[in-house]
């Protein structure tokens, strides 16, 4: 099963059957817009081709121009252009460029694969007085066609002191580094991701921030359990079940509560 952790707030998920797919600069680790990726072996003919270049320029040069100021001032700007296309394609600054333009074009719907976490029903649940939506991993909602027509897959995230360089060569290898590798900090949250392309026409339309909310429905079979936290109210509980009415939807509906001899969260089962 995948799980998503929600404020109570965010009950409008389920009035509406639609969930929001986010833009890495969006997301709340700042490294995911922020990406190293290596294009040397691209730029490596461009920086070959300076020296030759000038030289030709310099031959073109009438003997009366052809002075020790000016051979300096060519022989600087050789190193300077150099510098300068070293510096603007260096991993970081490549990458980071990258996730701007590219990276506000994809959608990532953030999930994990437990729901009785203390850590994400506090951080992400709003301190337990939230909810958490557990979803069929089987379904084709998480298998949408990727930009080759081919079913996508759920990506398991990446957990690493390390960050990775990474190589445009291998492009398999290449989106999983891009978009699931996170610091080892995070790796409580046994996050998995869906993908998807994000157009003019997902945008919410009561959108007002920048970069824009997407919004993509949510089959309803695609839900299969509610769990409500342990610190919720009367309040968010039927709008719940009002939306289970609502919506016909077929899933197993639990309250969460503190085990009374241990430091975890007990399910219980709602009728």
């Amino acid at each position: 099963m995948f799980y998503k952790y929600l404020g109570p707030e965010r009950i409008n998920v389920l009035d509406g059957l639609k969930i929001r797919f986010t833009q890495p600069v969006s997301l709340n680790d700042p490294f995911e817009s922020s990406r190293l990726i290596d294009i040397s072996p691209r730029i490596a003919p461009l920086l070959d081709s300076i020296d030759p270049e000038l030289d030709e320029i310099w031959a073109r040069t009438s003997e009366e121009e052809k002075t020790p100021e000016n051979l300096k001032a060519l022989m600087d700007l050789k190193i300077s252009t150099r510098d300068n296309i070293r510096l603007e394609t260096s991993p970081h600054v490549f990458g980071k460029s990258f996730m701007e333009t590219c990276g506000s074009r994809i959608g990532v719907l953030s999930l994990s694969r437990n729901f009785d976490n203390l850590l994400m029903w506090n951080n992400y649940a709003k301190e337990h007085t939230g909810f958490v939506i557990g979803f069929n991993p089987g379904h084709d909602f998480f298998r949408c066609p990727t930009f080759s027509g081919e079913p996508s897959q759920p990506r398991n995230v990446y957990y690493t002191s390390q960050r990775t360089v990474i190589s445009e060569h291998d492009s398999d290898l290449f989106y999983s580094q891009l978009l699931c590798e996170k610091p080892i900090e995070w790796a409580y949250e046994e996050e998995v991701r869906i993908f998807r392309l994000l157009t003019q026409e997902s945008i919410s339309p009561e959108n007002t921030l920048t970069p824009p909310v997407h919004l993509f429905e949510i089959p309803k079979d695609a839900i299969k359990s509610i769990y409500v936290g342990a610190n919720s109210d009367n309040v968010l509980m039927d709008k719940i079940r009002n939306n289970i009415k609502c919506h016909d939807l077929d899933v197993d509906f639990y309250t969460m509560s503190l085990s009374t001899t241990q430091f975890k969260l007990v399910a219980s089962k709602i009728e």
